[in-house]
């Protein structure tokens, strides 16, 4: 089994969590790889492409820097909707209501605020 045939079973089994932690973690990830790109370019660079590289790698951390500082005050003012998602969210919150005594919430009705469309053919009578 080669290198590749690993690294692909790998990280078809990586599954990042819902929420602030994935989200954080898929940032990260992702910054990495930025700065293994600029790690590896600056081993066969030299002169003037060394600086733009940095910038780049400096770029890099600073918007992860921004992106995790702006997740973590949304988990601070919002915490279940920072650590659940999607069904596991509405499962939450249907839980919370119905230990409030509360019945679940229906499903809202859209109300079109179009007139009605008359039908072709159809007849004033």
């Amino acid at each position: 089994m080669g290198w590749e045939n690993v690294a692909t079973t790998v990280a078809e089994k990586i599954r990042f969590g819902p929420g602030v932690v994935g989200k954080a973690t898929v940032g990260l990830v992702a910054t990495f790889v930025v700065l293994a790109v600029v790690a590896w370019s600056l081993a066969s660079v030299a002169g003037l492409l060394v600086l733009p590289l940095l910038f780049i790698a400096i770029l890099a951390v600073g918007t992860f820097a921004w992106f995790f500082r702006r997740v973590m005050a949304y988990a601070e003012k919002n915490p279940a909707q920072a650590l659940l998602e999607g069904i596991e969210l509405v499962r939450w919150q249907e839980t919370a209501l119905a230990a409030k005594g509360l019945p679940a919430a229906r499903e809202s009705q859209v109300i079109s605020m179009e007139p009605p469309r008359q039908l072709p053919g159809a007849g004033n009578g």
